[in-house]
């Protein structure tokens, strides 16, 4: 193993996530039949972008993570233009799935004050770039050529980027003075700060899914987000994700024990839906003119194409992969890309789905940490 095999890895992925940026910016290097503005760098589909990108943006914050004090200004520059991308590209799972692997990577950095500080030049990074494409969004709207996705949009509220900024300032200063002894690096921060993270985290999500069944329930009656279509769960919730996961359920609900345990082949979701009259019609009423492949949630999904056992199978195969890196990152932080690859693929996967642009690529990283710890387990046995 040589880590120059993440050069054409992370070249080639900030070359896609530039093209992006030029295509939301309204610059097409390419324009051909069939062509139309949502259209988004080699790729096309926002939701296969965001496969692609919740797999490699990962790679490149995790360079940072463990190099970045060699060469901040490059790999800085490599999270702009992923971070950037991220919050403009279109899609609500993008965005989404950054932010948890922020999340993730803060609760593992609070254990020595080097990584809190990294994590907070990086949070910065991702912070400041929020804000620029805030400042866009609000000042020069016409520059720009993307959707109206919700969770997008509320990412880009004056509110959200403040609180973000704000919070980034507080952490990588903090951190900073920890780092030069001018303060000392509280032991409760250093054992509990990962906790806290998470038990805030959980809370803020608790206080969405109530908002979310509170509202729905009353009819869309609370003040401030009675409107917003994000807060009301119905068939068209996330661009109809309501009633997409509603058949995917009916779906798998309808197997017999057998197929629920091997499913009913890969791929296969649209033509065991076909042979379901109940689930057909409820599909056929909301996309009449499309063929529904999946449930544009990767875990229901997988259930009902590769049943439990290839679920299971496939979970265990993420599962250990990532609890080798996590076990040997104290020493090799390295590993640490897997891990951060693998809490934004699944992210971005609670609302989208499996693609050519994603899973291979993700074997691969996976394929790329089993050789750096090969090569550690051999230097180890000298």
């Amino acid at each position: 193993y040589s880590e120059w095999v993440l050069v054409p890895i992370v070249g080639s992925a900030e070359l896609v996530f530039l093209w992006g940026i030029l295509n939301r910016f309204k610059v097409s290097l390419f324009v051909f039949d069939g062509w139309d503005p949502g259209f988004i760098s080699s790729i096309g589909n926002t939701n296969w972008f965001c496969g692609y990108m919740s797999v490699l943006f990962p790679v490149i914050v995790g360079l940072y993570w463990y190099r970045g004090k060699k060469n901040r200004f490059l790999y800085g520059v490599l999270i702009v233009v992923g971070s950037l991308i991220a919050v403009i590209n279109g899609s609500d799972s993008g965005v989404f799935a950054a932010v948890i692997m922020f999340i993730f990577l803060g609760v593992i950095s609070f254990d020595t004050v080097d990584r809190l500080q990294t994590f907070g030049e990086i949070l910065l990074v991702f912070a400041v770039t929020n804000w620029g494409a805030y400042m866009v969004k609000t000042k020069i709207p016409q520059l720009l050529n993307y959707g109206s996705a919700q969770f997008m949009n509320m990412m880009l509220n004056k509110y959200v980027v403040t609180a973000l900024l704000v919070t980034a300032v507080i952490v990588f200063v903090f951190a900073l003075l920890f780092n030069k002894g001018i303060i000392k690096y509280p032991v409760f921060i250093q054992k509990f700060g990962g906790i806290i993270v998470v038990s805030l985290a959980l809370v803020a999500l608790a206080f969405a899914v109530t908002l979310i069944v509170v509202n729905t329930k009353s009819g869309g009656a609370l003040p401030l987000i009675g409107d917003n279509k994000l807060f009301k769960f119905d068939d068209y919730w996330g661009s109809h994700r309501g009633v997409i996961w509603r058949a995917g359920i009916m779906e798998f609900k309808s197997l017999s024990l057998w197929r629920k345990l091997v499913g009913v082949g890969p791929d296969c979701f649209y033509h065991a839906t076909m042979d379901n009259e109940p689930v057909r019609e409820l599909i056929l009423k909301h996309y009449p003119d499309a063929r529904l492949t999946n449930c544009h949630n990767a875990l229901l999904t997988m259930l009902n194409n590769v049943g439990i056992l290839g679920t299971l199978s496939f979970a265990a195969l993420l599962f250990t992969s990532v609890k080798l890196c996590m076990a040997r990152l104290d020493d090799h932080p390295e590993l640490i890309i897997l891990p951060l690859s693998v809490v934004m693929y699944l992210a971005n996967n609670v609302v989208s789905f499996q693609t050519v642009s994603s899973v291979p690529y993700l074997f691969m990283i996976i394929g790329v940490t089993a050789a750096m710890l090969v090569k550690i387990g051999k230097q180890e046995s000298k």
